[in-house]
């Protein structure tokens, strides 16, 4: 069976630019039995722009040849009749009452591959939504782009915790490089902010290594843009043009625990200067210790097992490639209607966005007493 797939935003996720590493169509070109019918998007020069670079490659041109253009997806959804779609659209643009794009897709019996997150909303619109969404998706296949689940280091990982013991405490460092980021990610109601819109990939892990969290036990602080400590030296985004209390926090550190009595904590921050981001997860439980540094890069793990006063380091570069192997699932999973090795679902999904805007208003609504206690 031959999958047509179409795609629902025009820009880097779904296409690439800026060295984006998330390039879906890439991906999808290396896969067999895929054909290309339709891509939307309100900018119908970008989405030209697009397949005509696509059309002109050697190796898979030929996958394009029959591919339209639509400004509204629901048109593309009725008339290029895709089985599967990726979503790939700012936050604010998908994902709640307002912005249905989800549940038109599986009204229309269509499969969804949807980029994180799942939307900027409040998680209580979100989560109605989602429930909403459960009750139109009984037999279409949904899997949300959390490729870190489909990542060998990340697998590691949790096959030395579930032989080590269960952790006890799960910590996470999310340091990114501001000067080089879109300007609409400094817009929160745009963006989400950057623990709802980036860290959730280190949110989602904490839930696959721990379990769920107790959402009542989320406390955060953060430093605000508005506040001295957040004036940043190389931001190139002109902030005045976006609301105060709409700009991006420089720093959030967050704690909580999981429903199995481990703890959490996460630090993000918006301070580096170039291109490199410095990020790093870590296991501790019962006699050992495990950190995987620069999971998006280098990917090194350091593992001191339980009896030992030393530790070993291994390299983990050379390992698969989670952002196909997440693809590769979802094609298979709409293939043949086997959605048991999605490793993220829709309902699984938004647990995590509710954990990601626990900790974003924990944090504002610390920074908030924090004002007014010092007033």
């Amino acid at each position: 069976m031959t999958v047509r797939v179409a795609f629902i935003g025009a820009g880097g996720v779904n296409f690439g630019g800026h060295g984006n590493a998330w390039d879906h169509a890439s991906r999808l070109e290396q896969l067999p039995g895929v054909e290309f019918v339709g891509i939307s998007d309100l900018n119908v020069e970008q989405a030209e722009r697009v397949l005509a670079i696509r059309r002109k490659k050697d190796a898979s041109g030929h996958l394009w040849q029959h591919c339209r253009i639509f400004q509204d997806y629901k048109d593309m959804l009725q008339l290029a009749a895709p089985h599967c779609v990726f979503i790939g659209v700012p936050p604010g643009a998908h994902g709640s009452s307002e912005r249905p794009i989800e549940l038109v897709c599986a009204r229309a019996g269509v499969h969804m591959f949807i980029e994180k997150p799942l939307s900027c909303a409040p998680a209580s619109d979100v989560l109605a939504y989602a429930q909403e969404l459960s009750e139109l998706s009984r037999n279409i296949v949904i899997s949300v782009a959390y490729m870190f689940r489909y990542s060998d280091a990340i697998r590691k990982m949790r096959d030395l915790a579930a032989e080590f013991g269960p952790p006890k405490l799960f910590q996470a460092r999310y340091h990114c490089a501001y000067e080089k980021i879109g300007s609409f990610w400094f817009d929160v109601s745009r963006s989400g902010g950057p623990i709802v819109e980036q860290a959730t990939h280190f949110l989602d892990l904490a839930r696959y290594f721990c379990g769920d969290v107790d959402l009542g036990s989320v406390m955060g602080m953060s430093i605000m843009a508005t506040d001295p400590m957040g004036a940043l030296s190389k931001l190139k985004i002109d902030e005045a043009s976006v609301r105060p209390a709409d700009r991006v926090p420089r720093v959030t550190h967050a704690m909580w625990k999981f429903k199995s009595g481990a703890m959490g904590t996460l630090c993000h921050s918006a301070l580096l200067h170039g291109w490199a981001y410095e990020t790093q997860l870590e296991l501790v439980g019962d006699g050992y210790q495990i950190l995987l540094s620069d999971p998006y890069g280098k990917c090194e793990m350091y593992v001191r097992s339980p009896n030992s006063d030393t530790g070993v380091v291994m390299s983990l570069q050379a390992r698969n490639d989670p952002y196909l192997e997440e693809i590769q699932t979802f094609i298979e999973a709409c293939r043949n209607g086997d959605r048991s090795k999605i490793a993220s679902t829709y309902e699984d999904a938004t647990k995590t966005y509710l954990l990601s805007w626990a900790i974003r208003s924990a944090s504002e609504s610390s920074n908030r007493t924090t004002r007014e206690s010092v007033i």
